[in-house]
């Protein structure tokens, strides 16, 4: 009610605010937009907006400092949980991977976990172009076809489904690990 007072009092309503106003409760923002919305990142899966942040994994390299790799929380977990099942680090430093601000590789470590990737992990996923984004590989080391549904699974026994990568994205961590000095995880 506050509202439609104010609005009246106005002597020359803005015509384009009121429009956009209009847009945004009617549901037609997007419709009515004149800049199309960025493409959607293929390893994330999200509309990334420039200037915003996403829910996610940042890997800091150790020696500069900079960010060498991003990636979200859905997909970082069974990262984490493919190099457990490789073996090559001990459990406690795969656990802190899972922790934002404690896990950290040295240069050595994520060499060999980039190598363990690339030579024993890779080899395993489908390389066809047209199944890149198709295969993924789930939080217990499985695989499948099937594209992810978008569903949020709440019910504890189901909760795994909820995370999964693929290969796209093993590869770049791969290559992240073989070539920064070390990382820290944020």
């Amino acid at each position: 009610m506050k509202r439609s007072r104010i609005i009246d009092r106005r002597k020359k309503p803005n015509k384009r605010r009121a429009g956009v106003a209009q847009a945004v409760f009617s549901g037609t923002w997007r419709a009515q937009r004149k800049r199309p919305l960025p493409p959607r990142d293929p390893v994330n899966r999200a509309v990334r907006l420039p200037g915003t942040t996403t829910m996610g994994i940042r890997l800091f390299d150790q020696e500069t400092d900079e960010v060498v790799f991003r990636i979200n929380f859905w997909h970082w977990r069974p990262i984490v949980e493919a190099i457990r099942s490789l073996q090559v680090l001990p459990e406690p430093r795969v656990d802190g991977l899972h922790t934002p601000f404690v896990g950290e590789l040295t240069q050595e470590e994520a060499r060999i976990v980039g190598a363990a990737i690339r030579e024993r992990l890779l080899p395993t996923l489908s390389d066809d172009e047209r199944l890149l984004l198709d295969e993924r590989l789930l939080l217990d080391r499985r695989t499948t076809k099937e594209p992810d549904d978008g569903v949020f699974y709440r019910d504890p026994a189901e909760q795994h489904k909820n995370y999964s990568t693929n290969r796209q994205a093993l590869e770049r961590f791969s290559r992240c690990c073989e070539t920064c000095a070390g990382f820290r995880v944020s």
